[in-house]
């Protein structure tokens, strides 16, 4: 099978990583790839044609939403698009796709618009893929008039495409409620893929360390992790919250104890995971407390494949609490109650390990595993296109 993948940023921030460890992957498999993007930040195979297009001349973002408001249409990449489609349309024909795979998120629609009007061109089928919904759930986006704009800059797009897919089942019937049109007949959940190996230390950290990794932004905020924290940190004085990324938080503005707040320490954006791990007892993760939260944050599948507790903070019937429901061991889920949060704190620092305590994980690795993603989207590719290709 041959595909052309449309795409921006490739291998950087989660959704731009996403797309590296499918491409990564299907090339593995010898599929042949051409890959077109706007930037690319990791090392790809030989057998993939690259072509990078760095953006120019960007619209400025405050005009970008008024003629989203005014007229639907977005110009905050038209050059790019334009660019692109003039420049490389032929090289699609010429290399004879089965397939193009525009994967994009919000604020990068262009492509789903460019994959369109190439696939057009070609005479080529077309899958949509979304990192996101778009418009995004209120407390992630909440200027109405905008949110309900943003749905018809591509349109179009998933209306004439063969195929969608999305990261979870929350996020693609919340899409679907936001359309006039069906797109669940002709869509299937491609999740964000797990690719590392799981990871085995060796000993378990004597201190009594949670640790919360990455960024908190938007409608996932820090609020209730302070305040179950520090609940807790009121009969356990010596555990300690580890907060590591690019954050900008400041205790006095949170309900936390100054003895909890002693205890808080953060660190910024590292690479060197594994020393992170090392140090930690319990890993933590933290949902938006929102009415309608689609998402399924990228440290949580990260944590999966390390031997230590998670807790989740979650809502009630979040896609995180769907993901975990059969994990009944390992992963301590509770919703944004500080007292609640407390206890699943203490729950998940007094577990006693063994050997098989991770083994609950097993089936939803593999679920998330990079190959099998890869592989139904072969298989679904195969099923529109009514051919048989193995991997050639």
């Amino acid at each position: 099978m041959r595909i052309v993948i449309l795409t921006t940023q490739l291998g950087k921030g989660p959704g731009g990583k996403v797309v590296a460890n499918i491409i990564s992957e299907l090339a593995s498999q010898n599929y042949k790839l051409l890959v077109i993007c706007s930037e690319c930040h990791v090392n790809t195979a030989v057998n993939i044609n690259l072509k990078v297009v760095p953006f120019k001349w960007l619209f400025p973002m405050k005009l970008t939403k008024l003629f989203i408001v005014m007229f639907r249409v977005t110009l905050r990449h038209r050059y790019w698009q334009s660019y692109v489609y003039r420049n490389f349309k032929n090289d699609v024909t010429d290399f004879n796709p089965d397939f193009i795979y525009a994967i994009g998120s919000g604020g990068t629609q262009v492509v789903y618009n460019l994959g369109l009007a190439i696939a057009k061109y070609s005479n080529v089928r077309l899958a949509l893929h979304l990192l996101d919904p778009i418009p995004g759930p209120k407390g992630w986006e909440n200027y109405e008039i905008y949110r309900k704009s943003l749905i018809h800059t591509f349109k179009k797009s998933l209306k004439e495409a063969d195929l969608i897919t999305m990261g979870n089942h929350h996020m693609l019937e919340y899409q679907q409620r936001n359309l006039k049109f069906d797109i669940l007949g002709k869509s299937f959940i491609v999740p964000d893929p797990v690719v590392n190996k799981p990871i085995k230390l060796s000993s378990l950290s004597q201190k009594y360390v949670l640790t919360f990794l990455g960024s908190f932004y938007g409608a996932r905020k820090p609020d209730r992790l302070l305040e179950g924290f520090s609940e807790y940190n009121k009969n356990n004085p010596e555990a300690e919250l580890h907060i590591v990324g690019t954050n900008r938080i400041n205790l006095n503005h949170f309900d936390v104890s100054e003895d909890a707040k002693k205890k808080i320490l953060f660190q910024g954006f590292t690479t060197n995971l594994l020393e992170v791990f090392e140090r930690t007892r319990v890993l933590i993760d933290v949902d938006a407390d929102i009415d309608e939260d689609v998402f399924i944050s990228s440290k949580l599948k990260e944590y999966l494949s390390v031997n230590r507790m998670i807790v989740s903070i979650t809502g009630e019937n979040s896609p995180s609490r769907q993901l975990l429901s059969g994990i009944t061991k390992s992963v301590i889920v509770s919703d944004f109650d500080k007292f609640k949060i407390s206890k699943a704190i203490e729950k998940a620092m007094d577990t006693k390990y063994d050997v098989n305590l991770f083994d609950d994980r097993k089936s939803v690795l593999a679920f998330l595993n990079v190959s099998r993603i890869c592989n139904e989207i072969v298989k679904n590719f195969e099923r529109i296109s009514n051919k048989d290709y193995g991997t050639q």
